[in-house]
């Protein structure tokens, strides 16, 4: 009796493409965290080039309420 491993059996199947990961700033999805990781970047120069306030103002432009970041005013 031959027994085949049950790696040898199992086909290899695509990587998932369901967008699970969100970006709380935009509220755009992502599938894989590289993805969000350089879409995160983009928001994190905009915080270091205008402040907390200019973050928290578009956030709450694209959400439609206010955004709460901790140990800020």
């Amino acid at each position: 009796m031959i027994v085949e491993s049950v790696a040898k059996t199992r086909k290899k199947t695509k990587k998932s493409t369901t967008k699970i990961i969100m970006c709380s700033q935009c509220n755009e999805e992502f599938a894989t965290g590289y993805e969000y990781r350089m879409h995160w970047e983009k928001h994190l120069e905009d915080y270091l080039k205008y402040g907390i306030d200019y973050a928290r103002e578009k956030a709450e432009k694209i959400k439609g309420y206010p955004l709460i970041i901790s140990g800020s005013t």
